[in-house]
């Protein structure tokens, strides 16, 4: 059994951060020994992303016009 929630995600450093506001998560009712998972949305929406499964890494670089700048444009 598992849980549904929102939780906020802000992803970025060095004041490249991309705030996603709060997105669903889902976790499980018994405590596990199971890294959190980022799910594809909204977050490979916005970045692109290299696996570097031999160094246990991943590396987000952020697209030229960031989910922040749409969101202050349309306003």
């Amino acid at each position: 059994m598992a849980y549904s929630t929102k939780v906020g995600l802000i992803l970025g450093r060095g004041g490249n951060e991309v705030d996603f506001g709060y997105v669903d998560a889902v976790y499980p009712e018994k405590e596990m020994d199971v890294p959190i998972l980022i799910g594809r949305k909204p977050v490979f929406e916005e970045f692109k992303i290299i696996f570097e499964e031999y160094n246990k890494k991943f590396i987000l670089i952020p697209k030229e016009e960031p989910l922040e700048n749409k969101k202050k444009k349309s306003w």
